[in-house]
């Protein structure tokens, strides 16, 4: 009688565990992120402490100060965005800390220009959303 009794709790922990797995995966979303911090590194070996924000399909890595930043794949810098032809590029400005004032990069005088998330055009970021697998 107790193997029996034994063999029946091994069979409801099987099925709860069942039941679990599947209740669990069904609402299990992935949740958006805003200002989670990261760490990234360039080719030269510098650390960018960065942040990224968005959701699992459309994300990106910005400054503290917002400005996206995307990996230049030709180079391997991460690189200021620049957007062209509604479509958001790497740009010629690599991020990096090592800027003083009088370089025409330097982060405390901004004179080139960057974007931020609002200014990414709707078109683009609703082309990623397209592109996703949410239509397959």
């Amino acid at each position: 009688m107790l193997k029996q009794k034994n063999s029946n709790t091994k069979y409801i922990i099987l099925v709860l565990v069942i039941f679990a797995i599947i209740a669990f995966g069904i609402v299990a979303t992935a949740e958006p992120v805003s200002n989670l911090p990261t760490v990234v590194t360039q080719p030269d070996g510098e650390e960018l402490n960065l942040f990224v924000s968005g959701d699992e399909y459309f994300n990106y890595l910005h400054d503290a100060d917002g400005n996206l930043i995307i990996k230049d794949y030709d180079t391997g810098y991460y690189t200021y965005a620049e957007i062209e032809n509604n479509i958001v590029v790497a740009g010629d400005v690599q991020v990096t800390y090592d800027l003083d004032d009088t370089s025409p990069y330097s982060l405390s005088s901004t004179t080139f220009d960057t974007i931020t998330f609002e200014d990414i055009p709707t078109e683009y970021i609703q082309s990623r959303y397209e592109d996703s697998l949410l239509n397959e």
